[in-house]
């Protein structure tokens, strides 16, 4: 059997050959890697951060400007789906005993159409974490928060007596001009801005239970989507 010569050149070629092969199989599977992670980031961060919008909102709460907060809060915020907005008012919110602080964004998911955002902050020494949510407005092009953080607060006398108060020394009744959505009455839960409120009931002639000592006048804390009941044990003057 004659053996068969390999001339080095030939050697060389194929070798060369094959690396190039090597070098183009890896440069094409790179090519799909990158064009993979430019697709998912695509698809799954479709719109800006909502970040700045949850920092302009917490900034509003913080120094009293309910106006840009409620101007922030879209039509469908849930938080203010469950009473009147009525006392959502700068004078109110400014005016209260403490107001939310140390304010920070912790973490932001965004999907294609909403977002989450959670927050910290405190609020009279206390200190709260919650999640604001958000839908994306095709119209406006911009985020709208669709879970915001105001609470409730509801004044009665048992059993069932609407009470007047004012909150931060404004009555909640004074200016019609101020009821936006028709639901002034001291009977609806009022909606309000997580802070910490003067509340003053006016219960002039009212015959009071003998074991009633609340005080008619008093700090009520409005917790973040939280419920505060401040109630009596009073009958309202005849006729």
């Amino acid at each position: 059997m004659s053996a068969r010569l390999v001339r080095p050149g030939a050697a060389r070629g194929t070798r060369a050959l094959v690396l190039a092969l090597v070098v183009v199989v890896l440069l094409a599977a790179l090519g799909v890697v990158v064009a993979g992670v430019v697709l998912l980031r695509t698809t799954s961060d479709p719109h800006p951060s909502p970040a700045p919008h949850a920092e302009q909102y917490l900034d509003a709460l913080a120094t009293g400007d309910a106006t840009t907060a409620l101007a922030l809060s879209g039509p469908d915020d849930a938080s203010l789906a469950v009473g009147s907005t009525a006392l959502l008012r700068d004078d109110m919110l400014a005016g209260a005993v403490a107001r939310i602080a140390d304010a920070r964004v912790d973490d932001v998911t965004v999907f294609p159409e909403d977002a989450t955002v959670d927050v910290t902050f405190t609020l009279a020494g206390d200190t709260y974490r919650e999640t604001l949510a958000y839908a994306w407005d095709e119209t406006d092009d911009d985020w709208v928060l669709t879970r915001g953080l105001a609470g409730t607060l509801s004044v009665t006398a048992l059993p069932a007596h609407p009470v007047p108060f004012a909150v931060s020394g404004v009555r909640a009744d004074d200016d019609p001009a101020l009821c936006r959505d028709g639901r002034c009455g001291p009977d609806e839960e009022q909606l309000l801005f997580p802070a910490v409120y003067d509340v003053a009931v006016d219960l002039t002639g009212w015959a009071f239970d003998p074991a009633e000592n609340r005080p008619t006048e008093q700090e009520v804390r409005v917790e973040p989507r939280g419920d505060a009941d401040l109630r009596f044990v009073a009958e309202p003057p005849a006729g």
